[in-house]
């Protein structure tokens, strides 16, 4: 579903983005992120060598728990994204897929983590060497 939804409440359209990255040793990392878009509370910034669709779910599946589920769930079409067992586990919980264009104004407006260099400046913060 293509649709600019835009959040009324918390828990009404989060986002889920990925940021790339390189450490100091070259090492690439993947950083998800999940931010409600109303609070504009970022809910999780989970940092992996890897992410997969599975890894996906099981942070959603968490903060779920924590915070209650969203009625929209806001990414672009990355695979991780629109992998059918996340499509049906999503359905299954009463959350609506709402995918955006890659790089569309709407989406650097809705992720605020979409840039490298915010990033950088979190893991700064926290004395990491990125």
């Amino acid at each position: 579903m293509l649709i600019h939804q835009q959040a009324k409440s918390p828990n009404y359209v989060w986002t889920v983005d990925f940021v790339y990255d390189t450490l100091a040793s070259n090492r690439s990392i993947r950083l998800l992120s999940v931010v409600d878009e109303f609070t504009r509370e970022c809910l999780c910034l989970r940092v992996e060598y890897s992410l997969k669709a599975a890894d996906v779910q099981t942070t959603l599946e968490t903060l779920f728990k924590d915070y209650g589920k969203p009625l929209y769930l806001r990414s672009d079409n990355e695979s991780e994204f629109i992998e059918k067992s996340l499509q049906k586990w999503l359905k299954e919980k009463g959350t609506l897929p709402l995918f955006i264009d890659p790089g569309s104004p709407w989406h650097r407006k809705a992720s605020p983590w979409g840039k490298t260099a915010n990033v950088r400046a979190l893991m700064d913060g926290y004395g990491m060497n990125v």
